[in-house]
């Protein structure tokens, strides 16, 4: 049973790491890759920023409120679109904190 327990958890994280990446390739453009980027040469690094500030700049934009200009905000909602709730925010920001 609990090899099971363990397929069953290890399936699913690697489907989480599937999505993040499908969701960051949007982000690539501006953002880099590995998150190096200076986006528009004016947005801090995502390389330089801990997890939890990740997760907090994903949930202000997903929730709207985020201190962005409502032009950048609605870009980002819209390439974050699949992005619903704590848990999908939890696992995009660990995504791109582990891209270092």
């Amino acid at each position: 049973m609990k090899k099971i327990v363990g397929l069953i958890i290890a399936s699913s994280l690697s489907l989480l790491a599937v999505e993040s990446n499908e969701v960051f390739k949007s982000c690539v453009m501006c953002h880099g890759s590995k998150g190096e980027k200076k986006a528009l040469n004016s947005s801090t690094q995502l390389i330089t920023m801990s997890e939890e500030v990740l997760f907090s700049k994903l949930k202000n934009i997903v929730d709207g409120s985020s201190s962005m200009s409502k032009m950048y905000i609605k870009m980002h909602r819209t390439k974050l679109r699949t992005v619903c709730g704590d848990e999908d925010i939890a696992t995009l920001s660990n995504y791109i904190f582990k891209l270092k």
